[in-house]
């Protein structure tokens, strides 16, 4: 692991900003509702965008399974708060069926992409951060 890192972002020959912008990119991708599917489509994105694309699966890699119920949970929350609807109204004592995913479809929807946004900026900016310090010469 620490290898890896050492490698691919302290020695890497692609500046600050191309190695954030990567960061950010593979976790706004790992995030947001495409799931099976957001793999392969940051790394070809990432070759479109012209991003470090072992660093873009890398933290698309956000979406393991053991954070899939806290990643849709949070996009359900943050999606009520955007939306302004009360965000009790998801009952986990109760089954879940077609009509309760059709009902509280968008507020997923939309809270997904906010909250993509939102943790992948934070992230990144820690990585920008981090990095300042880490490779003084690559900035």
């Amino acid at each position: 692991m620490v290898d890896f890192f050492n490698q691919n972002l302290v020695k890497t020959k692609d500046n600050n900003f191309k190695i954030v912008g990567s960061i950010m990119f593979g976790v706004f991708m790992g995030i947001i509702p495409l799931w099976g599917y957001q793999l392969i489509t940051a790394i070809a994105l990432a070759y479109v965008f012209r991003l470090n694309k072992l660093i873009v699966g890398v933290a698309a890699n956000i979406s393991i399974t053991p954070m899939i119920p806290v990643i849709i949970y949070l996009s359900y929350l943050t999606g009520g708060i955007v939306l302004g609807t009360d965000i009790s109204k998801l009952p986990f004592n109760a089954g879940l069926s077609v009509e309760l995913f059709t009902t509280n479809i968008k507020q997923y929807l939309i809270g997904s992409f906010v909250l993509a946004s939102f943790v992948s900026s934070l992230i990144g900016t820690f990585f920008y951060i981090l990095l300042l310090f880490v490779r003084k010469e690559h900035r």
